[in-house]
């Protein structure tokens, strides 16, 4: 089995990492840590960043892709005759007896400029406001996809390629200590199917209210009929005088008019669906119970995100430590 190096193994924007893994210490609106305190979360930055660090190959390990593309090379041959100028002033300063620095390569220079493009890529990630920011979310994506697929070509005489290997689905993710959840939360987000298991049936709760149930409900509008009307683009005034009755008209499309739809339906159909969960879970938790990451029906790599909807990104709410 062949394997690559990772980023991670290289280096880090760790800078960029701690300032915004500290920042999330004092957000409370629309993170997970107002869902349910739990000692030593990690920060969501944090777990974002280690997680696209381990799944994105260093750039050391591809040099030969990177020179085959003609706009890299000229990039990385302009930056190499600067660094070669450089480097020979510095050597007539230097003292004869001093140790000579080695020159810079090609190879190196064309490894560092595509480390520093993955290194915007992360710091645009770790924010707070990029969170549920599926352009930035994309261009992580991406880069793993692409790192996988490599790994995929490179191991493709593999005995199990077929399973192990498989280049239209990314390996799975698996938190068997999950507690707040922030680390499989995070690889959900980024497009793994993740799944977290724990001892104690809080964490279990706290991981399945994060990772599991939301994808059930992505797209669907909301059982509450006043929040349901807002919702479909009804004023409130609407919503507020036909709550009580539940014979909310909704609107649909661009919120221009109602169609006559009424929410006594929806509100049905939410409770339908929590019946189904609790049927599913037996009504109870069992500890070390799995939750699994995405539902079947939403696409690997592409799916609905629990940072979509709010309520669910944001601040491991509890003192945490800054990446070292």
């Amino acid at each position: 089995m062949q394997v690559r190096k990772k980023l991670i193994e290289v280096a880090l924007p760790l800078d960029a990492i701690n300032k915004a893994s500290a920042r999330e210490k004092s957000i409370r609106h629309g993170h997970p840590s107002t869902l349910h305190l739990w000692w030593a979360r990690r920060p969501l930055a944090a777990a974002r960043a280690v997680i696209f660090a381990q799944m994105v190959d260093d750039p050391s390990d591809y040099v030969d892709v990177l020179l085959s593309d003609s706009k890299k090379r000229r990039a990385a041959e302009r930056e190499l005759k600067k660094r070669l100028a450089e480097h020979a002033a510095k050597q007539a300063l230097a003292d004869d007896d001093a140790i000579a620095e080695p020159e810079p390569t090609l190879a190196e220079v064309v490894a560092e400029i595509e480390r520093d493009r993955l290194f915007a890529i992360l710091e645009d990630l770790v924010l707070w406001e990029n969170t549920t920011n599926e352009a930035v979310l994309e261009k992580a994506r991406a880069e793993i996809w692409q790192s996988w697929r490599r790994a995929c070509a490179e191991n493709a005489d593999h005995p199990r390629a077929r399973v192990l290997f498989d280049r239209n689905k990314l390996p799975g993710f698996h938190d068997p200590f999950a507690g707040g959840g922030a680390l499989p939360l995070e690889a959900q987000r980024l497009g793994l199917e993740a799944y977290a298991s724990d001892l104690n049936p809080v964490a279990v709760l706290i991981n399945k209210a994060m990772i599991e149930i939301p994808p059930r409900f992505a797209g669907l509008p909301p059982v509450n009929p006043a929040a349901r009307s807002e919702w479909r683009g009804v004023s409130n005034e609407v919503g507020e005088k036909n709550a009580l009755s539940g014979d909310i008209p909704v609107a649909e499309g661009d919120g221009s008019g109602a169609r006559g739809e009424s929410a006594r339906p929806a509100a049905a159909e939410g409770r339908d669906l929590r019946d189904a969960e609790s049927n599913h879970s037996g009504g109870r938790l069992d500890r070390g119970q799995h939750c699994r990451g995405l539902d079947q029906g939403i696409e690997q790599g592409q799916g609905a995100v629990p940072g979509d909807r709010p309520g669910l990104p944001g601040r491991d709410g509890d003192p945490a430590d800054s990446v070292p």
